[in-house]
């Protein structure tokens, strides 16, 4: 552990290689990468193909919605979850400055620890009772 100075002159405890890094430089590598980690998720999620959806599912949408409802890509609707956990973990960040330990983050923390669970459920239930 090495102190790192902050903008107002207090010092905090911090991990030895991030002193090597301006705070302004950290931040904009945080921006980049946390928007790049849900815009690549999104992509995922819209260009996985889809699961070929159970017969009875698939008979009724064919009968009762136009045929492009019925082939839509049922993975977007999680991209909100990952949305929403990336905004959490910033702001965990930024306003309890709780970014020194991840695991300890995603581990304690129980908006983030619903949303991944919400995740996993709708994730499942897209391959499990929606896709054959």
């Amino acid at each position: 552990m090495s102190l790192l100075t902050k903008e107002d002159g207090s010092a905090i405890k911090t991990r030895a290689t991030l002193t090597h890094y301006s705070e302004k430089m950290l931040d904009v590598y945080l921006s980049m990468f946390s928007t790049g980690t849900w815009l690549t998720y999104a992509f995922y999620a819209f260009l996985t193909k889809p699961p070929a959806l159970r017969e009875s599912i698939g008979n009724f949408l064919e009968e009762n919605l136009p045929i492009f409802v019925a082939d839509r890509k049922w993975l977007m609707i999680t991209v909100p979850f990952v949305i929403y956990g990336v905004m959490r973990y910033l702001q965990l960040m930024y306003e309890k400055h709780e970014g020194e330990s991840p695991e300890k983050v995603l581990l304690t923390d129980k908006p983030l620890i619903i949303t991944i669970g919400l995740w996993g459920a709708a994730v499942m239930a897209i391959i499990y009772l929606v896709g054959k």
